[in-house]
């Protein structure tokens, strides 16, 4: 009997200071991102302080698509509602299954501005998405790309905003970060905790802006750049193998 409570004691010893120790690390690991959660806050510019304009280059929104008819809709009249007229809008619908392409052209409502096209059957050494947006590069025209994703929904000052931003700073690109909407509980919870996590672990904004770090990290759903930029690069062929196509 005394062994026995000897051995209990020393296995509840032994699994109790490394839970201990595992709660402090994730405790701190949380002061430390919710630290460098305010430093972005202080750092990174507002592009929605920033005056719009409505005039200017033409500007290609690209935007893949499968399987979207649900949101597809909305994405599209949002674009389409731009201040900034200038633009062409890029649908590529990549072998969709369901009514994406009619969903997107009743939203359109005849504007001539917006292009569907049928993706091309995907290729080996491509991922999906990547392959929709390399082709909707090769097609458009603007002086501007923005690749956007179907599920998107913009201000209607967005574009006008983010192309006076880049060019006043004289940038080759800018991104910004969506609001997310969440539904459900699980979503609340995850999301949050997800994006804080790759803010702070994965791709930390103060180290993403040093000119010599090799980490670079822009957001998919709004990725505007120059075409001469995007090429220097190999655009989204230099990643057509790559699942997430907006963090090196």
């Amino acid at each position: 009997m005394v062994m026995n409570g000897r051995i209990t004691t020393l296995v509840a010893t032994v699994i109790r200071h490394p839970l201990r120790s595992a709660g402090m690390t994730g405790s701190a690991i949380w002061v430390a991102a919710a630290g460098m959660s305010l430093l972005e806050r202080r750092l990174t510019l507002d592009a929605g302080a920033e005056p719009p304009v409505a005039v200017g280059p033409l500007v290609s929104i690209i935007i893949p698509a499968r399987n979207e008819a649900r949101d597809i809709g909305r994405a599209v009249a949002s674009h389409l509602s731009q201040t900034y007229r200038n633009i062409e809008v890029i649908l590529v619908d990549d072998q969709s299954t369901d009514a994406t392409s009619e969903v997107a052209r009743q939203a359109a409502n005849g504007d001539p501005r917006l292009r569907i096209v049928q993706g091309e059957p995907l290729p080996d050494g491509w991922v999906g998405k990547s392959w929709a947006c390399h082709q909707g590069s090769r097609l458009a025209r603007g002086e501007w790309l923005l690749f956007s994703d179907a599920d998107v929904i913009h201000a209607p000052d967005t574009v006008g905003r983010c192309l006076a931003m880049a060019i006043r700073l004289g940038r080759g690109g800018l991104t910004i970060a969506p609001r997310v909407e969440t539904g459900t509980v699980a979503e609340r919870v995850v999301m949050p905790a997800a994006i804080q996590l790759i803010q702070t672990m994965v791709a930390p904004g103060p180290v993403a802006r040093l000119s010599w770090t090799p980490i670079t990290v822009a957001v998919g759903a709004f990725l505007l750049v120059r075409p001469d930029v995007y090429d220097a690069v190999d655009g989204h062929a230099g990643i057509g193998h790559h699942m997430v196509d907006d963090l090196q």
